[in-house]
């Protein structure tokens, strides 16, 4: 868990120093392989694409590697996803596994604890919407 925890506080400062993606008005095309990832925990990287990561609202990619697993935890903001590639298993607060394939929508609401994981054999890219912040709680 203090790994973890090392990690998570990781990715925040690398947050704070890549806060800000394409603003509203402004005009950007970027392909896949431009989009500036950072690892957030092991096999699990964030791209910023629109917005502030500090302020929100934001969107961005984000790539679960085939196998690998987020810890239990929650937002400050709402977000809505979309899967892109991959089998996508979230999972609510209840224990129920949500299998979201390609083109498949989903909200989460701020403050519920989730987890994700990608279940192989090709990784997950999800484009995510948040409405507020970035914060990544680990559940206790």
């Amino acid at each position: 868990m203090k790994r973890m925890t090392r990690q998570l506080t990781a990715l925040l400062v690398a947050v704070m120093t890549m806060t800000t993606g394409v603003l509203a008005g402004e005009k950007a095309i970027r392909a896949y392989d431009e989009i500036d990832f950072i690892e957030g925990a092991p096999g699990i990287h964030f791209g910023l694409l629109t917005g502030d990561w500090n302020a929100g609202p934001f969107s961005m990619i984000v790539r679960i590697e085939a196998g690998a697993k987020a810890p239990d935890h929650h937002h400050d903001a709402n977000y809505d996803a979309v899967s892109i590639q991959g089998t996508w298993v979230h999972t609510t607060s209840d224990g129920t596994e949500h299998v979201i394939t390609p083109g498949s929508h989903a909200h989460q609401p701020a403050l519920e604890v989730h987890g994700d994981r990608c279940r192989g054999p090709e990784d997950c890219i999800i484009l995510v919407q948040m409405d507020g912040p970035n914060t990544f709680v680990v559940a206790e």
